[in-house]
Formats: C-alpha cells, structure tokens, sequence
C-alpha cells in the first residue's frame, strides 16, 4: 500500500503537516515520495514544473487560483461540488478534506489511479473516510439527474469539445443559485497566444483516440477570452458574477522576487495576465 508513511503520522494532524491550506498540501505531497512505481511516475510528469520550483511566486498563485471557490464553499452549508478533469486530485482531495462533499471526474485512468492512492492515503492519515467519489468519467457521461452547488474547472475548459454542449450540460448539473468557476489561460495574452499558436497552429480542435477505444474531438489549447464563456452561459441560463485576472510570469525562481512588483500592475490591463477565474451562477432553469 503506498500510504506505508501514515502509519508513523498521528491522525489528525493536518495543520502539523501543512494541508490546512491547499498550497500547504500540494507542496507536502512535492517533498515527500509517498507515491511508488507507476503512480509516482505520473504524478512526477504531471506536477514537473512545481518539482522544479515551487517557490513563493508559483505557492502564491496556487493558492489563488482558488480563491473563488474556496469562497464559495465557505458560504454554502456542506456543498455539493463537482470538479471537472481532475488530473491527480489535488484540489478534490483538498476540498473533500474541508468536509465539502465532492464529485471528481476525469477521462485519464493513469492520474485517476494516482487521484485513488493518494486518497486512500490522505483517509489513512486523517483516520475517517473522505467524502469524495473519483470517477473515470467525461462531463457528458454525468447523469442529468445529478445535480451540484459547485462546480469547478481548472485549465479544463479549453479542451473540452463540443464547445457548445459544454454550456447546456453545466447549467443542467447546477442546482438553482449554484455557481461554476473556471480557472482558464487568458486569451487576451499575446505572447501566450502567440506560443499555442507556434505549437499547434490555428486548428485548435483536434479528432484523436478516446480512452475506450473511439475517436472523440479534443480541444488543443483552445484558449479563450472572459466575454465568449459569459455569452456561451447565458444562453445557457447562467449569469456572470466576476472575472477576475492573475499572473504574469512564468514558474521561475526570479518571479519569486518580483511578486510584489506583479501587485501593482492594475487589473484593466488584460492583456499582461496568463490567467483568469471566470464565476458564474444558474439564475434559471435551463432549456
């Protein structure tokens, strides 16, 4: 079993380790080995940018990426929440570890074998049971009679295809007064845009081989701007609340000491940010 470890840490101990904040946890699991053989390999692949450096600058911004959905779990009384491409678990652990009650789902079997083992792990740690289901599982698999007060989509959006069917399924997820944040690459950037485009250039939807054998269509990097997904959820019956743009550099040491300097650029300059928190709320039934 790979929580080997948790046998000599005391149940409970959360706040000891660090996991009272999501940037605490996440960096626990970046210095300590606990995962083995294959599962390590993946969560190694999947996190190789913070394993090279998760300083101030990087802690920082995982932390905010959050912000509104931590937000929002603090207002509601033991939400129902859904994140959409879960990759390894992170975030679902987290909140689950919050006593939200949580609903994970992802189309890669290998990182939702690492999501499982670092569950279990976390269960054996804190010595009661998570309240959280990880499934192998696309957002267009989730049965329409399954309903959320959150849902939360981190650097997903963009590759998830049909676009427009996307709309249409979320707003029937969400109960009345329920909210969807998505974390997203900024559109607007341009030295982004210019990056993605030097990468895959302008087809930005791809047809490969799903997970089960078939042919699905796939968003490469099709990264978009805060007005197109307020257009898209509205047809849908859900209103924007907030947009909000963070970040400007790359995960570098030297962005450590220029963090404070990032503060001041002024947040009606889009176009200098690589990232956006998009929230929106089901206002009605939809269609």
């Amino acid at each position: 079993m790979e929580a080997n470890i948790a046998s000599v840490i005391a149940p409970k101990e959360t706040t000891a380790l660090g996991w009272d904040s999501i940037s605490g946890f996440l960096e626990w699991w970046l210095r300590n080995p606990v995962l083995e053989h294959e599962n390590r390999t993946v969560f190694d692949r999947y996190y190789a940018s913070y394993l090279r450096h998760f300083g101030a600058y990087a802690r920082h911004h995982y932390e905010n990426q959050t912000r509104e959905v931590r937000a929002l779990i603090g207002q509601a009384n033991t939400p129902r929440l859904l994140e959409v491409g879960c990759g390894c678990g992170t975030e679902a652990i987290w909140f689950a570890l919050q006593g939200v009650r949580t609903v994970a789902v992802d189309i890669l079997a290998k990182r939702l074998a690492v999501a499982r083992a670092r569950q279990a792990f976390v269960e054996d740690v804190v010595g009661r049971s998570l309240p959280l289901e990880i499934r192998h599982q696309s957002l267009f698999g989730i049965d329409d009679s399954e309903t959320f007060d959150i849902v939360w989509m981190e650097q997903v959006f963009h590759h998830i295809e049909p676009r427009d069917k996307v709309y249409a399924t979320l707003s029937r997820l969400l109960a009345a007064g329920g909210s969807v944040v998505i974390s997203e690459a900024n559109g607007w950037n341009p030295l982004l845009q210019g990056i993605l485009f030097r990468k895959r250039g302008f087809k930005t939807i791809a047809d490969r081989k799903s997970p089960d054998g078939g042919r699905e269509l796939y968003g490469d990097e099709r990264i978009t701007i805060p007005s197109v997904l307020a257009r898209g959820f509205r047809a849908a019956g859900i209103e924007q609340q907030s947009v909000r743009y963070f970040r400007t550099l790359p995960n570098v040491p030297m962005a450590d000491r220029l963090l404070p300097v990032e503060g001041m650029i002024p947040r009606f300059a889009a176009p200098l940010f690589t990232h956006y928190n998009f929230v929106g709320r089901k206002t009605q039934q939809s269609l």
